[in-house]
């Protein structure tokens, strides 16, 4: 039951740590795209629950960080954007849980934050691609607009979460508080 309570506010501490990255890069207008999306550092504490805590608290910490910054964005256009912009991108970062037994390996460390990031992407271009059409410019592809447009800053973030939770991997990676 303890270590089951560490679990869940150790989860709920690096949701909100996260929900601060997400509020820093909405507010700094240098890390916004004209229709949404940013350049963020969010992606990495919610991660960081896999790597320490496994898929399940990953999942869990990724699904609630969504739901959170769905309601902090404000954005409603589409029903589907809600799953596919906030709540299948925060469940994405869950990814990570999956290598939790090889997480001391710095190649499975960066290859689960790649592959989160990856999945952020993916989730990111379905949606502009299903529900955010008409921003298309006239003339280009609907599927290279939305492929091109996130790519950006989706790509970004995932380099930064990269290179900083390389540097933190020790402190990701260890549960030296139990």
């Amino acid at each position: 039951m303890r270590n089951q309570i560490r679990a869940i506010t150790e989860t709920a501490i690096l949701v909100a740590l996260a929900t601060v990255f997400q509020i820093i890069s909405e507010t700094v207008p240098i890390m916004q795209m004209p229709q949404g999306g940013s350049i963020t550092l969010a992606l990495l504490p919610v991660m960081a629950i896999g790597f320490r805590r496994g898929f399940k608290y990953g999942l869990l910490g990724g699904t609630v960080f969504g739901v959170i910054s769905w309601f902090l964005d404000g954005r409603i256009l589409y029903l589907g954007s809600i799953f596919f912009d906030y709540i299948f991108v925060g469940m994405s970062f869950a990814v990570t849980g999956l290598f939790q037994t090889k997480k001391k390996r710095a190649l499975f460390f960066l290859l689960a934050i790649f592959l989160g990031g990856l999945f952020k992407y993916l989730f990111h271009t379905l949606s502009g691609i299903l529900f955010f059409a008409q921003y298309a410019p006239v003339g280009k592809s609907v599927i290279w607009y939305s492929v091109t447009y996130n790519f950006g800053y989706c790509a970004v973030s995932t380099f930064l979460a990269m290179v900083i939770g390389f540097a933190l991997k020790d402190v990701i990676t260890d549960l030296y508080l139990q």
